[in-house]
């Protein structure tokens, strides 16, 4: 089930891509035609809505909670999105402070932050950097990631307002809040 929030948006995505292919063979159709199409689209809405509640309902489940190094996490998911970051030719920087523990869900977290910073390299100009900071802040961790973006091609350039929904959704089963604010993403996580 964790593994299926991941795939969401690829989901989504092709969701949306059939609905815009049935859409746009509308002028072509006859009276009946334009019916059953509508009905098609109505039901690629529907299964939308479907996938959406089915993640709901996944990222509200109780999973158990374990002190996890912080630290750990995001140097695993570093290295495993390093080939990755190697063809894109982005750069990963990390500043991360002392006693980034907390009481969570390690598969839960490791999934976040692969998916935050896949998302993250996505976006990322070739050649540029990712910085990645943490710090204790007493109440939480604080964590950043900056490079996002950068300079994108205007067709990218919706991708980059907000952070795709299931990172938030995700960030929400953490107990954390997420936001992003131009090419950096800041994260709040409670210590427990």
């Amino acid at each position: 089930m964790k593994n299926n929030l991941l795939h969401y948006t690829a989901v989504r995505n092709s969701l949306n891509i059939v609905r815009g292919c049935l859409q746009m063979t509308r002028a072509k159709l006859n009276e009946q035609e334009r019916a059953h199409l509508e009905t098609a689209v109505a039901e690629l809405t529907r299964a939308e809505l479907l996938v959406r509640e089915y993640l709901e309902v996944s990222v509200q489940d109780v999973d158990p909670y374990e002190w996890v190094d912080l630290v750990t996490v995001v140097t695993n998911v570093e290295n495993l999105l390093s080939a990755y970051a190697i063809v894109k030719r982005v750069k990963f920087v990390l500043h991360l402070g002392d006693d980034l523990f907390l009481q969570g869900n390690r598969p839960r977290l490791e999934q976040f932050f692969l998916y935050l910073l896949e998302h993250a390299l996505h976006t990322a100009p070739s050649g540029g950097c990712l910085t990645i900071q943490a710090q204790n802040s007493g109440w939480g961790i604080l964590l950043q990631v900056q490079g996002f973006g950068g300079n994108t091609e205007s067709n990218e350039e919706k991708q980059l307002e907000t952070l795709p929904e299931e990172l938030h959704l995700l960030a929400v089963a953490l107990g954390g809040h997420l936001q992003f604010d131009g090419t950096t993403a800041m994260l709040g996580l409670p210590l427990d």
